[in-house]
């Protein structure tokens, strides 16, 4: 689940530097075609930042206290899916008042 939400996170912070490197690089009459090579520089860094910053910050972030772990799902999965054995009486063999024909 941490590895999902680490590619989401990763995928939104570089998306969101690129587009935040472009709105400060296009300002007035610039457009994509007349920016010059640092621009293209500064634009492509803040997405590899914002990549790779939101992917290592959801990565490393434990999970909640409230969030079950793999290990925690499987025990309870485990006691509640386990088959059932009932205790099994003893069984009364011989002697007398048993109802037997023979201790009659």
């Amino acid at each position: 689940m941490t590895s999902a939400k680490a590619w989401v996170a990763a995928i939104w912070g570089g998306v969101t530097g690129i587009l935040s490197g472009l709105t400060v690089a296009l300002v007035g009459d610039s457009t994509l075609q007349t920016l010059s090579q640092a621009q293209w520089l500064a634009v492509i860094v803040l997405g590899v930042a914002g990549f790779g910053g939101g992917f290592g910050l959801t990565w490393s972030t434990t999970n909640k206290s409230g969030e079950v772990t793999d290990a925690q799902a499987a025990a309870v999965l485990n006691k509640y899916t386990a088959p059932v054995v009932a205790p099994v009486a003893p069984v009364e063999t011989g002697g007398q008042g048993n109802g037997d024909i023979a201790s009659s």
